[in-house]
């Protein structure tokens, strides 16, 4: 499963592409909800990217007592 928004972002354009030549209306709604699900998991990754970045860089701080 990949990990990188960009490689997810890549997935969503293949799945847009392929929903682009379906042969059916079937095939194209389910193409066009990969699609989607693809962007989804990128925005959560770039999400819990910048949340990790936040707790390491507050982790980091030196502790007031």
């Amino acid at each position: 499963m990949p990990g990188n928004p960009r490689e997810c972002r890549a997935h969503a354009l293949e799945c847009m592409e392929l929903a682009r030549r379906a042969r059916t209306p079937e095939h194209k709604q389910l193409l066009t909800g990969l699609a989607q699900s693809w962007m989804h998991f990128a925005a959560g990754i770039e999400r819990a990217q910048v949340l990790w970045v936040n707790m390491t860089s507050a982790a980091s701080l030196p502790q007031h007592q």
